[in-house]
């Protein structure tokens, strides 16, 4: 077992809500970051619906990044490798090659990327990565408190997490 397998087991990745960003880090539509969580790599996005959504930073077709760098603003998620074009949701819209060999074809429309549930509380954004049905998010009193003062803030620390817990 690796220590990434086992990083996962112990902490339920696939069962518990992972805070992924602050709001005020996607306050415009189409604004997109990079959140990595163990080994997986997810983009988490405001779409033209005002709806922040995840999915995993990988075309469907050779597993490359969609997005490289570290945030940006864009409606499309293009893969250097051949192309191919993801919108917000994590659905292919574009296969430059598929479509010039059958224009008809709609082969893109059955391809997409994982995608996951993202909720707001409290000014957070938090991401399930687990099976659907998302579970309720719970109302922490430290999140919903209405007169409660908030300051947030993040640091980036070279370490794992578990070495500053």
């Amino acid at each position: 077992m690796t220590a990434v397998v086992h990083e996962r087991a112990c902490l339920g990745q696939q069962a518990a809500q992972q805070i992924a960003a602050h709001v005020s880090e996607l306050p415009e539509t189409g604004d997109w970051l990079v959140h990595r969580l163990f080994d997986q790599s997810y983009v988490i996005v405001r779409g033209k619906d005002g709806k922040v959504r995840a999915f995993i930073n990988s075309c469907t077709h050779r597993g490359t990044y969609v997005a490289v760098e570290g945030c940006g603003n864009t409606s499309l998620f293009t893969c250097p490798y051949h192309g191919w074009v993801f919108d917000e949701k994590g659905q292919c819209t574009e296969q430059p090659y598929e479509e010039a060999e059958d224009p008809h074809g709609r082969f893109k429309d059955k391809v997409t990327t994982p995608a996951y549930e993202v909720a707001q509380l409290g000014g957070m954004l938090f991401g399930y990565l687990g099976p659907k049905p998302a579970p309720v998010l719970p109302k922490w009193d430290l999140f919903v408190e209405e007169e409660a003062m908030r300051e947030v803030g993040f640091a980036v620390v070279p370490c794992n997490y578990l070495q500053i817990m």
